[in-house]
């Protein structure tokens, strides 16, 4: 696959098939976060999203575009929650079987809202105790049973919507300064390879910072050795970026965009997302709460700058957070 040859024409045909589904959403300026860091900071408010999240774009794009295939020989995906979401409710929409594969600590919760979406139609694995594990059984399963695997980021189709959200960052008129930096987390460096190829088409003077957990961080370690690092254990508490290996095309991306990776530590997050919540009534799930969080450790950088940070919802297991 050569994401490379990503083209504006194929981002604006992809939202005109389907403005009538994803939101076109709102990007805000947000007082709190630009005064205390004497800056100009917006959200890209992805949590407005049906699903809460930026990622249902891709999935309904991957569908549309391998519908027949997807009827005729089923739907198999693998998730740590998320993804399975988005595949649910795409399934429903075109009345499409569907298999899921999940690690079996996924919180009931979770599974619960899956099969609400599509229950009559799905049948949910739940193996191993993180998404790798998950995810190789989902493979397995798709190729024996000639199945269409919908791969949560590394295709190309799930590329070319989740590009949308650039194109509505840099045509929105409400920003009338240059954007120098937009900030968010790495999610496997899928969201890298479509941010940065997207830059090429949008803005090439915009910086992006990323961001991982300091008990995930399997990309900034793989760029410090110039080669994929495997982690032999991680922490799960953040479930959709603690992964222990990032792919191949993506660390080339990382590689060669020459990129500095901000981490975040728990403490510090967790007094991120109750600050956010207390002082701007937004819910921000824990992964997209980095991005606000890491705005400490580069304070001096962006003081003065133009700043887009893009949040998302409904990744939150309050009970984790209750029992800290």
């Amino acid at each position: 696959m050569n994401f490379t040859q990503i083209k504006l024409e194929e981002i604006l045909e992809a939202m005109k098939s389907f403005e009538d589904i994803i939101k076109t959403t709102p990007l805000e300026y947000n007082k709190y976060l630009s005064h205390k860091y004497k800056s100009t900071i917006y959200l890209k408010r992805e949590d407005l999203q049906v699903t809460g999240s930026f990622k249902i774009r891709g999935v309904l794009n991957f569908i549309n575009n391998n519908k027949l295939h997807c009827i005729e020989r089923w739907v198999v995906c693998a998730s740590a929650w998320n993804h399975s979401q988005w595949v649910a409710l795409m399934c429903r929409k075109f009345k499409i079987f569907w298999d899921i594969f999940l690690p079996i600590n996924t919180p009931s919760y979770k599974v619960d809202k899956t099969i609400q979406y599509w229950g009559d139609f799905i049948k949910v694995h739940q193996v191993g105790s993180d998404f790798d594990f998950s995810y190789n059984q989902a493979k397995c399963f798709s190729q024996n049973n000639e199945s269409v695997f919908i791969h949560p980021f590394d295709d190309r189709d799930i590329i070319v919507w989740q590009s949308t959200v650039w194109y509505e960052i840099f045509s929105d008129t409400s920003i009338t300064d240059n954007i120098d930096f937009i900030v968010c987390p790495i999610w496997w460096g899928w969201l890298i390879s479509w941010i940065i190829e997207s830059a090429k088409l949008f803005s090439q003077s915009t910086r992006i910072l990323w961001c991982e957990p300091e008990w995930a961080s399997s990309m900034k370690k793989s760029i410090e050795e110039w080669k994929v690092v495997k982690l032999n254990k991680i922490d799960v508490f953040i479930d959709w970026v603690s992964v222990k290996e990032v792919w191949n095309y993506n660390f080339n991306i990382c590689k060669n965009y020459n990129l500095k990776i901000e981490l975040s530590n728990l403490n510090s997050l967790l007094k991120t997302i109750f600050d956010i919540y207390e002082k701007t009534n937004i819910s921000m799930e824990l992964a997209s709460a980095m991005t606000v969080d890491i705005l400490n450790n580069i304070s001096d950088k962006i003081k003065w700058k133009t700043i887009v940070l893009i949040i998302s919802w409904w990744n939150i297991d309050m009970n984790k957070l209750y029992s800290l």
